[in-house]
């Protein structure tokens, strides 16, 4: 999906859903922070049942669910602008991001050497 289509789609949305199916969590390993940083940068609450691994985040702009009843509570608390959304805390963490890092952590997960950015 181009860019522009994708951004329409993520500002029509009030928060965003990350979930994966806990019962194949050995593939869970493999997920990319794409989702999550397009999320936060277009200024929505995630709602999760796996760790975005992004503490400083949590409840924050982050919330992990372990339950389909506190899944579907922070469901309807998103949709209804209930939940909380630092947007300080959230520019903070988006400014701190340097994407060679993040390649070169997502490449050495997957057991693969990073090509020279250009």
């Amino acid at each position: 999906m181009p860019p522009v289509d994708f951004r329409k789609h993520l500002q029509a949305c009030r928060i965003g859903i990350i979930a994966y199916d806990n019962s194949r969590h050995d593939r869970n390993n493999l997920r990319s922070p794409l989702k999550v940083i397009s999320y936060l940068a277009a200024g929505k609450s995630i709602v999760s049942n796996i760790d975005c691994e992004i503490g400083s985040l949590q409840n924050k702009a982050i919330y992990n669910v372990t339950t389909l009843e506190e899944y579907f509570a922070l469901i309807i608390k998103g949709y209804s602008n209930e939940l909380e959304f630092d947007q300080q805390v959230v520019n903070s963490y988006l400014k701190s991001i340097d994407y060679n890092a993040l390649l070169t952590l997502i490449f050495e997960k997957i057991n693969q050497p990073l090509a020279e950015l250009k």
